[in-house]
Formats: C-alpha cells, structure tokens, sequence
C-alpha cells in the first residue's frame, strides 16, 4: 500500500512540474488582430534620435520607426516576437516583446535585442512601453527614463 502511494505522489508531482513548466515557456501565440498591430504616434518625441515619434507594428513580426511622421524611410527595422500577453481586470492588454532592431536595411548579424513592456488601454488608442537590453521584462513606470506613450492613428 505505502509502495501505491508513493508512486502515486510521484505521478501527482510529476504531472504537476510538466504543468507548471509548460505554462511558463508557452509563449503568445499572436492572431491576425492584435491590438498592438498598427501605427502609434507621439509628435513630442520627433527630435529623439534613439526611437523617434512614429512605430508602426505589423502582423508579420516587423516594426518600423520614424523619426517623424512625415519622413518617407523608417530611421530603425525591428523584428518582434510577442513572449506574452494577459489582461488585467481593468481592460488593460499587457505584451512582453523581445525585438531586434538594427539600421535599415534590417540584417539580423547587426541587430540589438531590446525587451519591451507594453500596455494597451482599453480604449485600444494609448500605448505605454518600457524598452530596454535586459534579461527581465520590466514594469512599466512613466518615472522611468525610457518610458514612452503613443497614441494610435
């Protein structure tokens, strides 16, 4: 009887490990509609040389900054992959974003990785983010020195 019980706690933990472990690494796996997807603006940030005042997400995992709206090529190339995303009780949509951006045209040997933080309000036309070259995901805190906000166009 011991020996049963044993080996049923061993299968209880076990199934319980595997369960844990693939909720952890199960990345988001992004629909067609994301509420990310689409071009945010923030003219106050036209004379930023790092990002500039205009992104634009695609569904295909590209990203492209302006330096301002009206410029006709981007001043950075991205690719992006969405590692989570969850709502919080207010309607917010978190995402955790890991992007690669480098000078057009992009080349992946000459990229930087950047993790970036983003909210989404309810209303879908605010954007808040945190982009940084970490290991962690950070909060996102409009105290911190690069905090951004967009608004969709």
């Amino acid at each position: 009887m011991k020996s049963r019980k044993s080996i049923l706690s061993s299968v209880l933990i076990l199934m319980a490990a595997v369960l844990i472990v693939s909720c952890v690494t199960k990345s988001h796996v992004p629909t067609e509609d994301e509420p990310l997807y689409g071009t945010w603006l923030n003219e106050e940030y036209e004379e930023n040389t790092d990002e500039g005042s205009m992104r634009i997400f695609y569904p295909d995992g590209k990203v492209m900054h302006y330096g301002k709206k009206s410029d006709p090529e981007p001043r950075w190339e991205c690719r992006f992959t969405i590692e989570e995303k969850w709502t919080d009780q207010e309607g917010n949509i978190y995402y955790n974003v890991l992007s690669k951006c480098g000078s057009p045209p992009y080349n992946e040997s000459r990229a930087s990785s950047y993790r970036i933080s983003i909210k989404i309000h309810p209303s879908g036309d605010v954007m808040e983010s945190v982009a940084y070259q970490g290991t962690y995901y950070q909060e996102i805190r409009p105290d911190d020195l690069r905090y951004k906000i967009h608004y969709r166009q």
